[in-house]
């Protein structure tokens, strides 16, 4: 088949499966593209030629699935014959398995989601990010994510629960909630109120009392489940193993793990002042209500006060209040402020909702917001073009808050489309956008990069969600105290121990064994078993040379499906957000600058010594030296030096080797034609072109 007949084949075949651009995308870009023109002319300046297909597609992968294009996805977009080709690619690639890869690596980065938390229950951190990934990959509209964290509440190991995971956005600021509301501010409404915790804003209108009203939507929050909780402590009382022996310990540590962690409390939209308040508008101690800080929320109800006895008694209590540094005692009852505070977030009507994220977006793909920083916005802040801002906060709304729709208009967009602005470029509210910026990939896209040229099945390889406690959870949610206590009797008669409970017998159901077992390091096998394979060692002469004959046939059998396994199931080298977040000191990713999780979008995107270092020690090796890894099967296929000089600057650089390049590098073949091609591979991951994004 002709490869014109093969590209109207997958065209077809392509059109069924991806999502097609709406008359509004088109009629949107072309409106962005409108206003960019007309800040281009008001500064007497022009806009860059149209970037060429090799720096498009790079470009646009990089930024859409977070990977350089394999060589092969590269030979079918350069040969496409089809004028309409950049959409279409943008339309495939936003409903590429690396989308959600990709998304999934830059929202862990914005919310500051880890794998392994600081909190008791360090692995629910895991449990988060398999949530935000599974959001991606659903498409979940930005106003819905968002308030399904802000108003999540159950026990964090109920499966039954769709957004369990949503829980980790609170998990993450374990027992810290005002952090959590200063960080919500930051993140979802470009609103920097950390400053405000302890002290009026020296640089914008924040209050103290303002802080505080706000974090009043949050009071009485809970991180555990406190009626299994006692459940709990009163199974264990019963059955007579609360002491102090270890496997006690270990075992009511499981069973807290198991049932309590989750989040609870629907706010009870009050709170008190610090009692080292030292502001006119407040007294130390003085309990206050909830209000917004901008916008207008929907009023609580505060009919539920949790009157004393007496008058004199309530007055005591108030003033044991302004003098107490302890938790705070609630007045009222809960009134669902969590959820008034998530709807007033997430709402259209919002001032700065859609407008944060409109701009959030236009940094993502044009590499400079148009307000910066993008998470400080103030009253009298002015954006670079503010009706192209306006336009983009419209088009957020318009629908509905579908990131990956905001997208495809963004990338529809002629100004994405031109060839980048090469010079360094400092943010000014004057600024105009001949292209969009020149970007250093981050640590993620390097990593991702490097092994798509390892593995051909780089977006195939999932590492399975974690199993934590799920079916600890399921099987023992549903006990009372008293049959609690019997499992546990049961499981200390079963261990011959008597009050000394190995803790692992209490969970005998298939489900929490098999769950445990999930948990336990896996032996895989390693080595061939020839016996099974051949039989024993025949003793006629004549059958003896065929039975070595298949034994080498065997041994070469397995070695080569071993390499395939070890290339393409190798858990180290999978994509970057099917990984441990962040990764540990001294990892890859680490080296590159991955973030550490720590504050928001903290990664280091500056070159320094340790990067530098860590792409020119080896790690070619890892990708190369494998005869059956991605790009070596690549190289495999062809028979010139010329031809395989171009599969590398394809797989690397998105593009073939120039005259002079070429030259260059088939002198370095003739002179060393067994190390040649690592050699080349090494020199390409090592060039800036490499590095950034054009």
């Amino acid at each position: 088949m002709s490869f014109s007949l093969k590209t109207l084949a997958f065209t077809l075949v392509l059109s069924q499966c991806i999502q097609a651009s709406s008359p509004y995308t088109v009629e949107m870009a072309e409106k962005i593209d409108a206003l960019v023109e007309k800040k281009l002319k008001t500064k007497g300046l022009t806009a860059n030629e149209i970037a060429s297909e090799e720096q498009f597609l790079r470009r646009t992968s990089l930024g859409i699935i977070g990977r350089v294009p394999s060589v092969e996805e590269t030979g079918n977009f350069l040969k496409n014959p089809e004028s309409g080709k950049k959409n279409r690619l943008i339309d495939q690639l936003l409903d590429h398995p690396g989308y959600v890869s990709h998304q999934t690596n830059w929202m862990s980065d914005v919310l500051r989601a880890k794998s392994r938390q600081r909190n008791p229950l360090s692995t629910s951190g895991q449990v988060y990010i398999d949530w935000i990934k599974e959001s991606f990959s659903k498409n979940l509209p930005y106003d819905k994510f968002v308030y399904t964290m802000l108003a999540s509440k159950g026990d964090l190991w109920d499966k039954t629960a769709e957004n369990n995971g949503a829980l980790g956005y609170y998990m993450r600021d374990y027992k810290m909630v005002q952090d959590n509301v200063s960080n919500t501010m930051q993140v979802f409404l470009g609103t920097r109120m950390a400053c405000a915790q302890c002290h009026d804003h020296p640089f914008d209108k924040w209050t103290q009392k303002n802080f505080f009203e706000l974090s009043a939507y949050m009071n009485g929050l809970n991180y555990n489940n406190k009626e299994k909780g006692k459940i709990v402590n009163t199974a264990m009382k019963m059955s007579g193993t609360n002491g102090k022996e270890r496997e006690n310990r270990n075992l009511k540590r499981t069973l807290s793990y198991s049932l309590t962690p989750g989040i609870h409390g629907d706010g009870n939209g009050h709170i008190r002042l610090p009692h080292d308040y030292q502001y006119k508008d407040g007294k130390p101690g003085e309990v206050i209500k909830a209000a917004v800080p901008f916008g207008e929320a929907e009023t609580l109800s505060y009919e539920n006060m949790r009157k004393s006895k007496k008058p004199e008694d309530q007055e005591k209590m108030l003033m044991k209040l302004k003098k107490s540094k302890g938790a705070f005692n609630p007045l009222y009852k809960d009134n669902n402020s969590r959820e008034v505070f998530a709807k007033w977030l997430t709402s259209k009507d919002n001032p700065r909702f859609a407008k944060t994220l409109a701009n959030r977006l236009w940094k993502r793909v044009m590499g400079m917001g148009l307000i910066e920083p993008i998470d400080d916005i103030r009253e009298h802040t002015m954006a670079s073009d503010p009706e192209l801002l306006t336009l983009l906060e419209t088009i957020v709304k318009d629908l509905d808050f579908d990131i990956k729709e905001i997208y495809r208009v963004l990338y529809y967009t002629d100004a994405y489309k031109r060839a980048s602005q090469g010079q360094d470029v400092t943010y000014s509210t004057e600024m105009a956008w001949s292209g969009p910026l020149m970007k250093r990939l981050t640590a993620e896209q390097i990593w991702d990069s490097l092994m798509t040229l390892r593995s051909d099945k780089i977006d195939e390889n999932h590492i399975p969600e974690t199993p934590g406690y799920f079916g600890m959870y399921s099987e023992l949610a549903s006990l009372d105290s008293n049959e609690l206590s019997n499992r546990i009797v049961e499981a200390a008669e079963k261990t011959k121990k008597g009050k000394k409970v190995n803790y692992k017998t209490v969970f005998n159901s298939p489900s929490s064994m098999s769950m445990m077992a999930s948990m336990a390091p896996k032996k895989q096998k390693t080595k061939l078993d020839l016996a099974s394979e051949l039989g024993p060692k025949p003793k006629d002469k004549e059958k003896v040379k065929a039975w070595f004959a298949k034994r080498a046939q065997l041994k070469e059998q397995y070695v080569r499906e071993m390499s395939v396994k070890k290339v393409d199931s190798d858990k180290n080298y999978f994509r970057a957000s099917e990984l441990a977040m962040p990764a540990r000191k001294g990892h890859f990713l680490f080296q590159l600058g991955q973030s550490t999780k720590e504050s928001i979008e903290g990664a280091n995107d500056e070159a320094n010594v340790p990067q530098v270092l860590t792409l020119m020690n080896g790690l070619e090796a890892i990708i190369y030296g494998n005869d059956y890894s991605g790009i070596r099967k690549e190289l495999i296929k062809v028979d010139s030096p010329e031809e395989k000089i171009d599969i590398l600057f394809e797989g690397t650089l998105t593009r073939k080797a120039s005259d002079e390049e070429m030259t260059q590098m088939l002198a370095l073949v003739e002179e060393s034609p067994k190390t040649a091609y690592q050699d080349i591979l090494w020199v390409l991951v090592n060039t800036h072109e490499f590095k950034f994004i054009q």
